[in-house]
């Protein structure tokens, strides 16, 4: 079963099942718009845990190992956020698995020092009272998860409550 596969294999996935995400039935970030890093692999990393991805057109993959090949992959794809007081840059990443519908949102770092390597937290919809979601118009799309408008609504929603967070080394290493 995936599921299973995906918290042995790429913990960083994990908080999609038992976290306060933020989740999408659709894709926001526009086709054509997602950034790439360049040809090479990048390390994805969460938990203390890191998982190449490789780019393919405008998104990185993250194979699942115990799946054929092109089966439930995991994909990436990254919006400019914000840059930080370290010279890093912050980014929305758009994570999708192939042949599973829905979207789910993490956060993204990538530092000047690993070019190669992209930390990844995925902001907490539980961390919202009820004036904030109502504030950006967050709407509960489970008990633990929240959805947005659309994705300038997602960015000023985290900026608000997150951007002292993005500033803290160790926020992108708990």
């Amino acid at each position: 079963m995936f599921k299973k596969s995906i918290k042995h294999a790429f913990v960083f996935a994990l908080p999609l099942f038992l976290a306060s995400c933020f989740v999408g039935e659709a894709p926001m970030i526009p086709d054509g718009q997602a950034i790439i890093f360049g040809s090479d692999p990048i390390a994805f990393c969460a938990d203390g845990e890191c998982h190449p991805g490789v780019p393919v057109a405008d998104a990185y993959e993250i194979a699942d190992p115990d799946q054929p090949a092109g089966q439930k992959t995991m994909r990436m794809r990254f919006e400019p956020l914000w840059g930080d007081a370290s010279g890093g840059s912050i980014f929305v990443v758009e994570m999708t698995i192939g042949g599973e519908a829905g979207v789910t949102y993490f956060a993204g770092r990538r530092t000047p020092d690993e070019p190669g390597r992209i930390d990844l937290q995925m902001p907490d919809c539980s961390r919202y009272d009820d004036a904030a979601r109502a504030r950006f118009n967050l709407k509960r799309a489970d008990s633990y998860s929240c959805s947005a408008p659309d994705l300038e609504t997602l960015k000023a929603a985290w900026l608000a409550l997150y951007s002292e967070d993005f500033e803290r080394p160790d926020f992108w290493r708990e």
